[in-house]
Formats: C-alpha cells, sequence, structure tokens
C-alpha cells in the first residue's frame, strides 16, 4: 500500500483513483463525488494532486531563485579581485588569511570571533568563527571547542546529534542547522572538536528589535504582535520538527536563529533551530552534566533534575517572550491576556504537563488549522458545566420558597 500511494509508475485512470482513496491524510482523501466526476472525465485532477502539483512547482521556482543567488554570488567573488567579499558579505575574501581544513572540507577563516550566530558562550571554551568555504562558495561557522571542560560530553552529544540529522532527508530536518563537518584534533596536547555548522543569522528577538528600529514594524503593540507571530510561528515549525527526533532541552530564543534562506512564505520568518548539546534522541539518556545547563529554562516539574521532556521544552518555548516570564503565574490565569500570541503563552506554562500543547499543535494553532488548544475546551467545558449545575441550583431554591407554594386554606 505504502510503495502504491506514493509509485509514480501507476498512473493509469485506475491507479489514480486508488492512490486518492488510500492517502493517509483523511485530509488529502478523495471524496465519492469526486470519484465519480474524474471516471466520468467531468474533472481532470484529484483535489491533493492539484495542491501537490502546486507544491511541486513552490519547490521548483524556490530552489531556481536560490540557484540564480548562487550564481550572483560566484560571479560577485570572481570578478572584483582584492576587494571580492565573501557570499554573505562579511569579509573580503583576500583578507581570510587563516587555511583550515575540517575532514577534508578546506576553509578560509576568519581568525575574529563571531557572535549572535551558534547561541554559544565564552563560558563552554567555544570559539565561533566566520569562514569561507570556497569549494561550495559558502560562507559557513566554524566551531572550535576544548574538550577538556565539564561541558565535552554536551559537545559530542550535539555532532552524534547533528550527524544523525545528517542521514535524513532535507525537507524531514530543513529547519534545524546543519552541519557539514566535524573533526577532532590535538591541539598543544589537548583534544579539541572542530565542527564546520551552516551559517545562520540573528536570534529571535535581536532580529524582531532590529526590525523595529528599521521601520519594517511600526512602534505598536498590534503591530509588533503580528510580527512576531509570523517569528514564533518559524521557531514552532523548527522544535515541532526535532520533536520527530528527541527533545532539545535547553529552548530559548538565543538557540533559535533566523534562517538566510528565507521562502517566498509571507505569513512566517522562517528559523532554524541550533545548540544540540544537552539533546536527547529517541533512545538515548540525558548527559551526565545536564545540570549545568540552563537551569533558569527548566520547567518547574523539571528544575533542580538531570532530566529533560518534551513537554519541558514546550514550557521552555513560552520563555521566548521575555515580559510574560515576569508575571509567569499572573499570565497563566489573567484572562486579559488573550490575543494569539497570549494564548500561545498560557498554554505552553501551564503548571500541569499533561495540559500543556505539543509543538505540533502549537503550530496548528498559529497557522489557524485548530481553533482551541486542549487545556482551553477541557475549561470551557468545566465553566459550561459550572453554568449548568448553577443554573440547576437557582431552580430548585425558586422552587423552595415560600411565595411558590401553593396552601388549600384549612392548614
Amino acid at each position: 500500500m505504502k510503495s502504491y500511494r506514493s509509485n509514480t509508475d501507476y498512473n493509469t485512470r485506475l491507479d489514480r483513483v486508488i492512490k486518492a482513496c488510500v492517502q493517509v491524510d483523511p485530509s488529502r482523501r478523495t471524496t465519492m463525488e469526486e470519484i465519480t466526476q474524474f471516471l466520468s472525465g467531468d474533472i481532470e485532477y484529484f483535489e491533493y494532486e492539484l495542491r501537490e502539483m502546486e507544491r511541486l512547482e513552490n519547490q521548483r521556482l524556490e530552489e531556481q531563485r536560490r540557484e540564480e543567488k548562487r550564481r550572483r554570488n560566484r560571479i560577485d567573488s570572481t570578478s572584483h579581485g582584492d576587494q571580492a567579499k565573501c557570499p554573505c558579505g562579511r569579509s573580503k575574501i583576500y583578507d581570510l588569511k587563516m587555511d583550515e581544513d575540517i575532514n577534508k572540507i578546506k576553509l578560509k577563516v576568519n581568525d575574529k570571533r563571531i557572535g549572535g550566530i551558534s547561541g554559544v558562550g565564552t563560558a563552554r571554551k567555544q570559539k565561533v568563527k566566520h569562514a569561507y568555504w570556497p569549494a561550495a562558495n559558502k560562507c559557513v561557522v566554524l566551531k572550535i571547542s576544548e574538550m577538556k571542560t565539564e561541558h565535552s560530553e554536551g559537545i559530542v552529544r550535539e555532532v552524534e546529534v547533528l550527524d544523525y540529522l545528517n542521514k535524513k532527508e532535507e525537507n524531514e530536518r530543513n529547519y534545524i542547522i546543519k552541519m557539514f563537518g566535524f573533526e577532532m584534533k590535538e591541539v598543544e596536547g589537548n583534544k579539541v572538536m572542530y565542527t564546520v555548522l551552516e551559517l545562520g543569522g540573528m536570534d529571535l528577538f535581536d532580529y524582531f528589535d532590529k526590525a523595529i528600529r528599521d521601520g519594517r514594524c511600526l512602534a505598536k503593540e498590534k503591530t509588533n504582535e503580528d510580527f512576531l507571530i509570523k517569528v514564533f510561528r518559524g521557531a514552532a515549525q523548527a522544535l515541532e520538527q526535532f520533536h520527530k527526533y528527541g527533545i532539545h532541552g535547553d529552548v530559548k530564543h538565543e538557540n533559535f536563529i533566523v534562517s538566510l534562506e528565507q521562502s517566498s512564505d509571507e505569513n512566517l520568518i522562517e528559523c532554524k533551530l541550533i545548540d544540540f548539546n544537552t539533546a536527547v534522541l529517541e533512545g538515548q539518556s540525558c548527559i551526565a552534566y545536564m545540570e549545568i545547563f540552563g537551569e533558569m529554562y527548566k520547567a518547574p516539574e523539571i528544575a533542580g533534575k538531570r532530566k529533560v521532556t518534551k513537554e519541558a521544552d514546550v514550557w521552555a518555548f513560552a520563555r521566548n517572550n521575555r515580559d510574560a516570564i515576569e508575571i509567569m503565574e499572573e499570565y497563566r490565569s489573567n484572562t486579559e491576556y488573550n490575543t494569539k500570541l497570549d494564548r500561545v503563552i498560557k498554554a505552553c506554562v501551564q503548571h500541569n504537563p499533561t495540559d500543556r500543547p505539543t509543538m505540533k499543535e502549537i503550530v496548528q494553532f498559529l497557522n489557524d488549522e485548530i481553533e482551541y488548544f486542549g487545556y482551553e475546551m477541557v475549561e470551557m467545558e468545566r465553566l459550561e458545566n459550572e453554568r449548568l449545575e448553577e443554573e440547576k441550583r437557582k431552580k430548585v431554591e425558586r422552587r423552595r420558597k415560600p411565595g411558590n407554594r401553593l396552601f388549600c386554606g384549612l392548614c
């Protein structure tokens, strides 16, 4: 059945009817009315076929756009001699004097440390450098991590996670930062991990703040929220994708970076999820030094514990709104915070982990595919039951009032 569903060799009229009927997603399956129309020649395509053709065409146009951008970068980088800049425009290629060979990836490296890209600080004995990869004509991040610290297990874990994700199809991991290569080297008697990563942009709130300063959104509450929802939509999409493979364990706005290559979808700002030192793939256990990472970002049920859960990731996702964290208890129950983004945050910070939505539900909610979160529906049902119970109680009280009783006059 599965091979039949996706096999393009089965393309007779009857084959197409069968494929339309056995789509895994019920919403993609045809109706009997459509089948009748199709077999009668009244319609040429099933609805799911039209959507698929549109998706493939958008994919083709997107790839065409990216290829044109790469072509322009190649022209720019070869036509201006010593003044030519790298594709991201961060450095002049001539000034990239330092060479690094990371597992056959030959890089020209900017010796200056760059921040705001990979979400790691100096406390972890890590250096983050901008590098140019001539063979691929692209800019990358070179992360250099000393292995003699208590964070060494997390450094190895990140490489394992990214190496695992490299084995996935591109469209199954395209919202997660990509690792192009890694190598463990010995430097002055110490082990050092070199990791070559995809170059990204600013983290979520730096991007949002810059957008306001640049005038891309007006300094008005509603406009800002609309723009922030687009950013949150991209971040939610990234975390939802990773939750198919594991738990992140260190969800915070610094670990979502804006993708340098945006799609044509105007309803979201595409983001990439980064920093997998605490991540746990399905079947893995937590790292030994879990307690040294992001204690302040942990959900209440796992605070102080060496533990991660998807529900805790969801709770931490709400921390992307800084103001909400300062008034978390008030925010959780206040009915005045009822914009779309407010409702996402309130859903994420529900005290009971089972009341929190999944990242898939958050994405669906932000995309207007669902109207309510599960806990909201439970709460509405509870309030409705309370209302009915109150009505019932009042009816009983009215019957008991003396004025409502009939007397025969002999009593």
